[in-house]
Parts: structure tokens; sequence; C-alpha cells
């Protein structure tokens, strides 16, 4: 960026010249700043394929996410403010064992136990949710699976080394 400088603003004292160039390099500075960070999150966004898109209220009840391996019963939750517990199902629907992971957008209330683990073939896995007290608002939680061998022992290194498939869950607190 070039500063044109008026005939008139040429007698102005040199300091104020000065102060304007230090203003526009300033404002260069932000503005590459304001990039990086973009570009860093950008970076950051962690994006496993294929995806599952949940875009609509409705989408639990669709034909494709009905036909998936994995079910969730009940598939939505409400908590009061005050906090609360509630059990869910995590069911197999394949004759191959799985390795699931859950996660939350809201970590900082929300427990969930487990978190990791393994699910074997048309056999259910209990899942607690429990919720803290405050604010209602909507969270999301996400159940991430891939195929697991039978000599997989720990659940959480056996996620770190597949590409799992996402099951998007309708949100889980309405105020």
């Amino acid at each position: 960026m070039y500063i044109v400088i008026a005939q008139n603003a040429v007698r102005k004292p040199f300091h104020l010249l000065a102060t304007v160039l230090m203003k526009t390099r300033r404002k260069r500075r932000k503005r590459r700043r304001r990039k990086a960070q973009k570009r860093r999150r950008r970076k950051k966004r962690w994006m496993p394929l294929p995806i599952i898109d949940a875009a609509g209220p409705d989408a639990l009840s669709s034909t494709f996410v009905s036909s998936l391996l994995v079910k969730v019963e009940p598939p939505k939750a409400r908590f009061n403010t005050s906090g609360g517990v509630s059990m869910h199902n995590v069911t197999n629907k394949g004759l191959n064992r799985i390795v699931f992971k859950i996660k939350c957008s809201n970590n900082n209330e929300y427990g969930i136990h487990p978190v990791y683990g393994f699910i074997e073939g048309m056999s259910p896995v209990p899942i607690k949710i429990t919720r803290l007290p405050g604010t209602p608002k909507e969270d999301r939680m996400v159940i991430q699976w891939t195929n697991a061998t039978p000599d997989m022992k720990d659940p959480k290194e056996a996620f770190k080394s597949a590409s799992p498939w996402i099951l998007p869950l309708s949100p889980w607190m309405f105020g």
C-alpha cells in the first residue's frame, strides 16, 4: 500500500507523516496476523472420511442413517439446567467387532463413560452420559467407529491407527 501525500500535507511536520506511515504498517501487520490465524484455524479442523452429514432435525430417520452399522437407543437426551444422567445403548448391527469413540462439543459440562470401547457383533454396550449443572444450550455428540480385529486389546490405540466412520446425533440438550 502506498501513501500519497498532497501538496498541502507537505507543510505538516515530519513526525505527523511518520505517524501516518506507522499506522498503515500496524494495519498491515494486523491484517497479516488475522490471515495467519485463519490459516491456522483451517489447519486444525479434523475431518476423517467418510462423513455422514446429519444436516436436518430429522436426519436420524433417514434410510441411510438407519441402515448404518451402529445404532443408538434412545437417539436423543434431555437434561435440566440442574444436570442429570442419561443411559443409552450403542448397538453394533453388524457381525464383525468394531471399536468406537464418542466425541462431544462441550466436554466441560458432559461426562461420558466409556469414551472408547469395543462392541462385538450384534451386541449392545451401555453408555452413561452425565451433565453437570449449567446454562441451557444445544450440544452435540458424535460416535465414530471402525472395524476392529480380534487381537486388538486397547480401544484407544486401535482407534488411532484407523480411519473412522462418523454417526452424528441430533442435539443432546434442549434448554
